[in-house]
């Protein structure tokens, strides 16, 4: 029997795994099929459809349907960004379109929805909501992830269409100048898949993987996806769709990536 990944990653939450997923199914209003009163709706289900597949994933509740809750999730992530729930809306409806998108807080759906898409196969999906991001958006300092961690997503976005945005040198700039180490380091992953370098994308990835490993996750927390690499875990399904191969890595390391055949999708 393979042993589950939450013991390869070392990852022993001290909280009820029955408890976390109660709460995430209560919280997925895509499993109940009721129908939707606000955008808000659908960045909340986002994030607990993928903290039901991160339950999954460490292999706490292989029972959890993988294929149905992932499949539903990339058109929840384009309905918050393009739905007409916004013009109902009580706090964005008087704003104009310029105002309503730098007032939503982007860039948890956003990672999120590009995360389900390319686990999905949805590329559809994905190139529409990398449609959606543009190079002056303000970064949100209330969130999981840093301001210049928060740019991959417009850096991906930016490969993604047919041309560069216009300013996305200023975004490489700003991660290259930050002192913070993990922007770099995926900075360095990107780029590898951008050159299409096999053995630049294998060392890359070893030594962001690395680095994230050795953060402190709250094991009272009922996020199951805090230790997972949700920035890694993206870009390894692009490169795959590039036609790359799966970075060389350790078990230990492996198991930070979130993949389809981890959550019952193949």
């Amino acid at each position: 029997m393979k042993e589950h990944l939450f013991r390869i990653a070392g990852f022993i939450p001290d909280i009820s795994t029955d408890t976390v997923v109660a709460k995430s199914r209560d919280g997925f209003n895509g499993l109940q099929k009721q129908p939707y009163l606000s955008g808000w709706q659908e960045k909340r289900d986002l994030h607990y459809a993928l903290n039901l597949l991160a339950v999954r994933h460490w292999g706490f509740d292989e029972m959890i349907e993988g294929r149905p809750i992932a499949a539903c999730c990339p058109q929840l992530a384009v309905q918050f960004f393009f739905g007409s729930w916004m013009d109902i809306d009580e706090e964005l409806s008087s704003l104009s379109p310029y105002e309503r998108k730098r007032r939503l807080y982007w860039c948890s759906p956003m990672i999120r929805g590009l995360l389900f898409s390319a686990l999905t196969n949805d590329w559809d999906a994905f190139e529409q909501l990398c449609s959606w991001l543009e190079v002056d958006l303000e970064p949100e300092y209330d969130s999981e992830s840093t301001p210049e961690e928060q740019k991959l997503s417009i850096l991906i976005a930016s490969h993604i269409r047919s041309a560069p945005m216009a300013g996305i040198d200023r975004i490489l700039e700003q991660i290259r100048l930050t002192k913070k180490k993990r922007p770099k380091l995926l900075l360095e992953v990107w780029e590898s898949i951008e050159a299409r370098s096999q053995e630049r994308f294998d060392l890359a990835m070893k030594e962001s993987l690395a680095h994230f490993s050795k953060k402190k996750f709250d094991p009272r927390s009922a996020d199951f996806t805090d230790p997972i690499a949700l920035e890694e875990s993206l870009m390894s399904l692009i490169a795959l769709h590039f036609g790359m191969k799966f970075p060389k890595l350790s078990e230990k390391l492996a198991a930070r990536l979130i993949r389809p055949e981890t959550i019952g999708l193949v």
